[in-house]
C-alpha cells in the first residue's frame, strides 16, 4: 500500500503516528488519574469544583514520567515536522529547477529558430543584391565544344570568365557549408545552377587542379553539390509503370515465341 503523496509522503505519515501516540498516552494517563474511588475533594481557587484524583495525579510519579515522555514525543514530533518542511522545500526547489531547465529550452528552441529565420532573410537578400553578377558572369561562360578547350589556356578570355563564374558559386558554397546561408533557400533558388554548373565544367576542374597542384579547388562546390538534391529524381509510379509494362511485353514475347496467343 502506498503511504503518502510525493517526497513529503513519509513525513506526513511519520508525523501522524507521533501525534496519534502523544494523544493516546496523555488519554490514558487522564483516565488513569480518574480512576472509581478516588477522592473528591474541593479545591481552593478552583470555584467549588469537586477535585476527583487531582491530588493524586499531581502527587503521583507516573505522571512526571509521562511529562517526560511527553516532552522527548513533542521533540520528535517538532524534529518530523522540520524534515517534513525540509523536504517539501526541496520539492519546491525540484520543481522550480525542472520549470526553469524547460524554459531554457523554450528559449533555446526560439534563439535557434530566429537565427535560422535571419540566415535565410540574409540568403535571399545576398541571392537577390547579386543575381545581376550572376547572369553577367553567366554570359562569359559558353556552351560551345571549343569553350572548353579554350577554357584550358592560362590567362586567356574564356579561362578567367569561367574562373569568375565557378568562384562566385564557389562563395556561395562556402556560405552554406560554413552555416552562414541556408541551404534550402540556395537549393530553391540556386540549386540548379550549381549542379548544372559541376556537371558541365567538373573535367575542366580536375584539369586545372593537377596543372596548379591545387586539389582543394572549388572543394566547396563539389561539396555542397553532393549534398543537394538531384534535379531530375526518378519517380518511383513512372518506374514501376515501365515495370509493368516492361513485364507485360516480355509475356507477349514469349507467348508468340511458343506460338500461342497472349493472355488478355
Amino acid at each position: 500500500m502506498r503511504l503518502g503523496s510525493g517526497r513529503s509522503g513519509w513525513g506526513t505519515v511519520i508525523l501522524g503516528d507521533v501525534l496519534g501516540m502523544l494523544a493516546a498516552r496523555f488519554t490514558r494517563v487522564m483516565c488513569s488519574a480518574d480512576q472509581p474511588g478516588a477522592s473528591a475533594t474541593t479545591v481552593p481557587g478552583l470555584g467549588g469544583r469537586p477535585e476527583t484524583g487531582y491530588r493524586n495525579l499531581l502527587s503521583d510519579n507516573r505522571f512526571a514520567v509521562t511529562i517526560d515522555e511527553m516532552s522527548d514525543f513533542v521533540m520528535i514530533a517538532t524534529f518530523v515536522l522540520g524534515c517534513a518542511g525540509f523536504i517539501w522545500q526541496i520539492r519546491i526547489f525540484t520543481h522550480q529547477v525542472k520549470e526553469s531547465r524547460l524554459a531554457v529550452e523554450r528559449a533555446t528552441e526560439e534563439a535557434i529558430e530566429e537565427n535560422r529565420r535571419q540566415c535565410r532573410r540574409y540568403t535571399l537578400e545576398f541571392i537577390g543584391n547579386t543575381i545581376a553578377r550572376q547572369y553577367d558572369l553567366y554570359s562569359k561562360v559558353h556552351a560551345d565544344d571549343g569553350f572548353l578547350e579554350r577554357a584550358k589556356v592560362p590567362n586567356s578570355e574564356e579561362y578567367m570568365g569561367l574562373r569568375s563564374y565557378l568562384g562566385y558559386l564557389e562563395n556561395i558554397a562556402a556560405g552554406v557549408n560554413m552555416g552562414i546561408f541556408d541551404q534550402e533557400v540556395v537549393d530553391h533558388t540556386a540549386g540548379a545552377r550549381l549542379i548544372k554548373a559541376w556537371e558541365q565544367y567538373s573535367g575542366w576542374v580536375e584539369a586545372v587542379r593537377k596543372a596548379q597542384g591545387n586539389k582543394r579547388m572549388y572543394e566547396e562546390l563539389e561539396i555542397l553539390v553532393r549534398r543537394l538534391p538531384p534535379l531530375n529524381p526518378p519517380n518511383r509510379e513512372e518506374d514501376a509503370a515501365d515495370d509493368d509494362t516492361s513485364v507485360a511485353d516480355g509475356g507477349a514475347a514469349l507467348a508468340r515465341a511458343a506460338g500461342s496467343p497472349p493472355e488478355s
